[in-house]
Protein backbone atom coordinates (compact mmCIF):
# COMPACT_ATOMS: atom_id res chain seq x y z
CA UNK A 1 0.00 0.00 0.00
CA UNK A 2 1.31 3.28 -0.91
CA UNK A 3 0.23 6.78 -2.18
CA UNK A 4 2.72 6.89 -4.84
CA UNK A 5 3.16 4.06 -7.71
CA UNK A 6 6.10 1.97 -7.78
CA UNK A 7 6.69 -1.95 -8.92
CA UNK A 8 6.51 -3.03 -5.51
CA UNK A 9 3.43 -1.82 -4.47
CA UNK A 10 0.43 -3.69 -5.07
CA UNK A 11 -2.46 -0.99 -4.10
CA UNK A 12 -2.19 2.35 -5.17
CA UNK A 13 -4.23 4.76 -2.53
CA UNK A 14 -5.52 8.02 -4.19
CA UNK A 15 -5.50 10.75 -1.24
CA UNK A 16 -5.02 14.31 -2.00
CA UNK A 17 -3.80 15.17 1.85
CA UNK A 18 -2.23 12.31 3.84
CA UNK A 19 -1.87 13.65 7.44
CA UNK A 20 0.47 11.20 9.74
CA UNK A 21 3.14 10.22 7.49
CA UNK A 22 3.47 6.29 6.94
CA UNK A 23 1.06 5.57 10.20
CA UNK A 24 -1.62 7.49 8.88
CA UNK A 25 -1.57 5.52 5.49
CA UNK A 26 -1.95 2.61 7.88
CA UNK A 27 -5.02 3.63 9.38
CA UNK A 28 -6.52 4.88 6.85
CA UNK A 29 -6.00 1.99 5.17
CA UNK A 30 -6.85 -0.49 7.76
CA UNK A 31 -10.08 1.34 8.14
CA UNK A 32 -11.62 1.48 4.17
CA UNK A 33 -10.57 -2.67 4.59
CA UNK A 34 -13.08 -2.86 7.29
CA UNK A 35 -11.04 -3.66 10.60
CA UNK A 36 -12.96 -2.42 13.28
CA UNK A 37 -9.71 -3.03 15.85
CA UNK A 38 -6.03 -0.99 14.71
CA UNK A 39 -3.13 -1.44 17.00
CA UNK A 40 -0.42 0.71 15.68
CA UNK A 41 3.44 -1.40 16.52
CA UNK A 42 6.23 -0.38 16.05
CA UNK A 43 5.74 3.56 15.51
CA UNK A 44 5.80 5.47 18.81
CA UNK A 45 6.41 8.39 16.94
CA UNK A 46 9.34 9.65 19.68
CA UNK A 47 13.01 9.85 19.72
CA UNK A 48 13.84 6.53 20.05
CA UNK A 49 16.51 4.81 17.93
CA UNK A 50 15.35 3.16 14.91
CA UNK A 51 16.75 0.00 12.88
CA UNK A 52 17.01 2.33 9.84
CA UNK A 53 20.02 4.12 11.92
CA UNK A 54 21.88 1.46 12.05
CA UNK A 55 21.37 -0.26 9.04
CA UNK A 56 21.41 2.25 6.36
CA UNK A 57 22.20 5.55 8.38
CA UNK A 58 18.89 7.15 7.95
CA UNK A 59 17.73 9.45 10.50
CA UNK A 60 14.23 10.70 10.79
CA UNK A 61 13.74 14.26 11.27
CA UNK A 62 12.21 15.41 14.78
CA UNK A 63 10.05 17.69 12.79
CA UNK A 64 8.24 15.39 10.73
CA UNK A 65 7.66 13.54 14.17
CA UNK A 66 6.32 16.82 15.43
CA UNK A 67 4.11 17.21 12.36
CA UNK A 68 2.76 14.16 12.49
CA UNK A 69 1.63 14.01 16.53
CA UNK A 70 0.42 17.32 15.59
CA UNK A 71 -2.37 15.87 13.20
CA UNK A 72 -2.75 12.97 15.28
CA UNK A 73 -3.55 15.03 18.40
CA UNK A 74 -6.03 17.26 16.32
CA UNK A 75 -7.98 14.61 14.90
CA UNK A 76 -7.71 11.79 17.55
CA UNK A 77 -11.30 11.84 18.43
CA UNK A 78 -12.30 10.80 14.66
CA UNK A 79 -8.82 8.12 14.93
CA UNK A 80 -9.50 6.89 17.97
CA UNK A 81 -13.14 6.06 16.48
CA UNK A 82 -12.17 3.82 14.21
CA UNK A 83 -10.67 1.75 16.68
CA UNK A 84 -7.51 2.84 16.84
CA UNK A 85 -4.88 1.99 19.82
CA UNK A 86 -0.76 2.04 20.21
CA UNK A 87 1.34 -0.17 22.32
CA UNK A 88 4.14 2.65 22.81
CA UNK A 89 5.24 5.65 22.71
CA UNK A 90 3.68 9.12 21.74
CA UNK A 91 1.09 7.35 19.84
CA UNK A 92 0.09 5.14 23.11
CA UNK A 93 -0.09 8.47 24.75
CA UNK A 94 -2.95 9.89 21.89
CA UNK A 95 -4.63 6.78 21.54
CA UNK A 96 -4.51 4.50 24.56
CA UNK A 97 -3.19 1.34 24.57
CA UNK A 98 -5.19 -2.01 23.65
CA UNK A 99 -7.97 -3.02 24.76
Amino acid sequence: HSTNYSQFVDTLWMLSSLGGGSVGLAVIACAYMGYKRIILCGCPMDDTPRATNYLIGCEHSHQKYTDCLSFFFSHRGAIKSLGVRSMSGKTAKIFGRPW
